[in-house]
């Protein structure tokens, strides 16, 4: 929830209690306008875990893991998409996903980033605008030993023509300086 209401991956949220990745809880809530868009919820979400977290926190800059994605050797297997379909990006089961109009691959990273815990650098420099599936195994879970697909890393290189790399570098962080535990309803 923090990291959502801050706009950063759950991973880039350093240094709180252990009890904030261990203890689930529920939140019922309803904007007072139905047209609130993400940079609206965002900032509700905000006063929530303020008002009953009792949530500060400040951003930094630390060394981190990242992944960087750039064109592999054999050069960048993407198509122009042209066609002029509305933006989105479709899980159609685990470890396989669909880009439509995936403008200057933001919805590429952000979905590798969330599989790898770390941020992904775009150093493409690829500007079109794409449409792509990719089908791998997803990271996150445990997977039977006969499944056919390629781990991400090798998925991305086959499928896309392009290239993960992971480094130490510089990332923006949210650190949880205090929080409370909520008082029950």
């Amino acid at each position: 929830m923090i990291g959502l209401a801050y706009g950063v991956l759950a991973a880039l949220v350093k240094d709180g209690p252990d009890w904030l990745d261990q203890e689930p809880y529920n939140i019922e809530a309803r904007a007072e306008n139905p047209e609130a868009g993400p940079k609206q919820i965002r900032v509700m979400l905000q006063t929530l875990l303020t008002d009953r977290f009792k949530l500060a926190v400040h951003r930094e800059t630390r060394q981190e893991q990242v992944c960087t994605l750039i064109v592999g050797k054999s050069g960048s297997k993407l198509q122009d998409a042209g066609d002029g379909r509305k933006n989105f990006i479709n899980w159609t089961g685990p470890g396989e996903v669909t880009f439509v109009e995936n403008t200057a691959l933001l919805g590429l990273t952000n979905v590798l980033g969330g599989l790898l815990s770390a941020p992904v650098l775009d150093k493409t420099n690829l500007k079109g605008s794409y449409n792509f599936s990719l089908k791998f195994v997803d990271p996150r879970f445990p997977h039977p030993t006969d499944d056919p697909r390629p781990d991400l890393f090798t998925a991305v290189q086959e499928q896309l023509g392009l290239k993960l790399q992971a480094a130490k570098g510089p990332v923006e962080v949210l650190v949880v300086d205090r929080i409370e535990r909520p008082s029950a309803n």
